[in-house]
């Protein structure tokens, strides 16, 4: 009656009309049916997926935004929309002609399997090379985002929360890790200094060694930041992860940095030497939001 050419069922359904199609797990699988559907578009776009419990939503902003900078079309998929940014709707407000980014509402942080391909069919279409997009623990869990070819994936940090989804913080941070496994990775950035973010960074190590057959084989870029002056029990941690991982990791620091009323100040000590850096971002606490740009 609603006009479905066929259907994907969990079990047998009765006086069927149309094609019926009986899948085992078919949750798990509905992402990968959906980006079969739509073209995988997520294959032919650069993908930046990032998770964590705070900060999602400025992290993946901040990347489309920086992308646009750089000369970039790029779309972003979060908490508070999606679609192109930059892109301009025209209102008025008290007679005053205004514009701002076009994004489209969203209901949830992470769309369901079906809209998320959908999206990023119709990102494609409208010419994006970038999208930003949150990844929420549910979503990780319920393989929403399971046929997305992502090539970067960002960790903010872990703390309490959503215990009433999941049953406990382990299993909490098991979700968040799902998007580390995603195979089309490139390059992962993490929070060194939270303990989860370190933990996590041992596990990359270890999966990669595992992983890695030939020296032909290429492993994502591992990017650890942290503002720790003194190496604790997690920023050392991450050091051992930086040397374990080969010459394709990069442990960066944190260090002066100063905030006021006008934004941030900071040094950012690389591999390559040391810059320093400021930002309109109000916060000390937030260039955790700043840090994997």
């Amino acid at each position: 009656a609603n006009g479905a050419a066929a259907v994907f069922a969990q079990r047998p359904v009765a006086d069927c009309e149309v094609p019926l199609v009986v899948v085992n797990n078919l949750a798990a699988r509905v992402s990968h049916i959906a980006g079969e559907f739509f073209g995988h578009p997520s294959h032919h776009i650069d993908c930046v997926a990032v998770t964590g419990t705070n900060g999602k939503t400025s992290v993946a902003h901040f990347t489309a935004e920086l992308a646009v900078e750089l000369g970039l079309r790029a779309g972003f998929m979060g908490t508070t929309g999606w679609g192109v940014l930059g892109d301009t709707a025209v209102g008025s407000a008290d007679g005053v002609v205004a514009a701002a980014t076009a994004l489209q509402p969203a209901t949830l942080t992470t769309a369901d399997a079906v809209s998320l391909q959908e999206r990023l069919h119709q990102l494609r279409a409208d010419g994006v090379e970038l999208v930003a997009l949150e990844l929420s623990s549910h979503a990780l869990q319920q393989h929403r985002g399971d046929a997305l070819g992502g090539d970067v994936a960002l960790f903010t940090n872990l703390s309490r929360d959503h215990l009433d989804y999941h049953d406990s913080m382990a299993e909490y941070g098991a979700a968040k890790a799902r998007l580390f496994e995603f195979p089309s990775l490139r390059g992962v950035a993490l929070n060194a200094d939270d303990e989860f973010g370190a933990s996590l960074a041992q596990t990359l190590v270890v999966r990669s060694d595992q992983n890695i057959q030939s020296p032909r084989q290429s492993r994502p870029v591992l990017r650890l930041v942290s503002d720790k002056p003194n190496p604790d029990a997690s920023s050392l941690q991450a050091e051992r992860s930086e040397q374990a991982y080969d010459n394709t990791s990069q442990l960066l620091r944190i260090s002066c940095l100063t905030s006021s009323g006008f934004g941030l100040n900071w040094e950012l000590s690389t591999p390559w030497g040391t810059v320093a850096l400021s930002s309109q971002v109000i916060g000390e606490r937030c260039w955790y939001r700043l840090y994997p740009l």
